[in-house]
């Protein structure tokens, strides 16, 4: 038996801030410090990623849908997985998905659907991560509220619990993962159906979603993630391995500031006329 020491670093509601003072290079500093010292790390990305802010309109604007620089600084950054939100379409459809199709990682949602097929509208519901020696799923799962007010006539939205439930399962009767992460844009504390949504996370060992919790309910870890990108979650976790199982010896949860930190120099030079295109516009206002 030994010990295994993962780290998850977690970041929410990017609104594709790059040139504000809070912005993702921020992020990427301090991933790229804990990523040296830790070779187990996966890095997830909430949702609500590419629209929401002047950065963001900005970059569809002017850039007319040419390559996304939230999403190279993303690529670049080293993401596992992000979930999806209603306000990752505010810019259209074709703007999402044209900028998503440029991810070396998948954009989940287990509920997002084809309206015809009811086959997962984007990607596939999950996804396999081999951290170490362990196999950890993934799930993406989005509040339905504002998909079903705004974009009923496109997707097809199931219900969160009814998909949560069929897709944990199927997951571990198939892949038989290690760990369970799953990634649910919504606050969980506050959906209507909230002791049902508990009890559908059973086969879940972490839940990240938009909420103020941090604790273990009935077996599984609730920890929220960040209002914006002025901050990230960094969880730390350590197992011991057994024969045939992975037993959780530690848990720590910890909101990080990023107000301290510098922008991540590589990416400062990557995306350098970028910025210079994003300050001569923003002279002349």
């Amino acid at each position: 038996m030994h010990n295994l020491d993962i780290h998850i670093i977690a970041t929410n509601n990017i609104e594709g801030m790059l040139f504000s003072e809070t912005n993702l290079l921020k992020a990427a500093s301090y991933i790229k410090k804990v990523r040296r010292n830790s070779p187990h790390l996966l890095v997830l990305n909430n949702a609500n990623t590419f629209c929401g802010s002047p950065d963001a309109d900005f970059i569809a604007e002017e850039r007319n849908y040419k390559r996304n620089p939230v999403m190279m600084a993303m690529n670049q950054i080293g993401y596992d997985a992000s979930g999806i939100s209603a306000g990752d379409l505010a810019k259209g459809l074709g703007f999402f998905s044209q900028t998503q199709a440029m991810a070396q990682f998948p954009f989940l949602s287990a509920n997002i659907l084809h309206p015809r097929t009811k086959e997962a509208f984007f990607n596939t519901p999950y996804i396999l991560r081999q951290v170490g020696t362990m196999k950890v799923g993934i799930l993406g799962m989005t509040a339905t509220l504002d998909f079903r007010k705004h974009y009923s006539d496109v997707f097809y939205m199931e219900r969160t619990i009814h998909a949560a439930r069929r897709w944990i399962r199927h997951m571990r009767d198939k892949e038989n993962p290690d760990y369970v992460i799953v990634l649910y844009y919504g606050d969980i504390a506050k959906v209507s159906s909230y002791d049902k949504m508990l009890r559908a996370t059973e086969g879940v060992d972490l839940m990240l979603s938009n909420s103020d919790l941090n604790e273990v309910i009935d077996s599984t870890w609730h920890v929220g993630t960040p209002q914006d990108i002025s901050g990230l979650t960094h969880m730390q976790l350590q197992f011991r391995q057994r024969t045939t199982t992975y037993e959780l010896m530690d848990f720590r949860a910890e909101h990080v500031s990023l107000k301290g930190f510098k922008e991540d120099p590589y990416l400062q030079d990557e995306l350098y006329y970028t910025l210079k295109e994003w300050q001569k516009k923003n002279s002349t206002r």
